[in-house]
């Protein structure tokens, strides 16, 4: 799984760079047949004025769905990314229990023309 990760208007850190990457791997590692690539944005909304406006938006690229994204801003950076992972993480599942589910109903549907 690529995962490639990108800061506007603040250092990228080793530190942050390292967060990034666990996270991800926590959250969509067990899909990791399904992945192809991750993008991750880090951003800075209001530069040094402080608030809530650090912001991570998180895209999944995946084999046979469409493209995952999702996004998270807090105050913190370390919250908005593990916010951001975890909901990319639990939309993937969804996206790929939805497919499952119509892969069985198709088949039962297809049983039911053959008799």
């Amino acid at each position: 799984m690529l995962t490639e990760i990108r800061a506007l208007h603040l250092q990228l850190t080793e530190a942050l760079r390292s967060h990034v990457l666990r996270r991800v791997d926590f959250a969509l590692g067990q899909f990791g047949e399904h992945v192809r690539a991750v993008h991750a944005r880090l951003l800075d909304l209001n530069g040094p004025h402080g608030g809530v406006d650090k912001l991570c938006v998180v895209t999944v690229e995946t084999r046979g769905l469409r493209p995952i994204r999702a996004q998270a801003v807090h105050s913190n950076l370390y919250a908005a990314i593990d916010e951001a992972t975890g909901i990319a993480g639990r939309r993937i599942a969804r996206a790929l229990e939805r497919r499952r589910e119509r892969r069985v109903d198709a088949g039962r549907s297809h049983k039911r023309r053959i008799k």
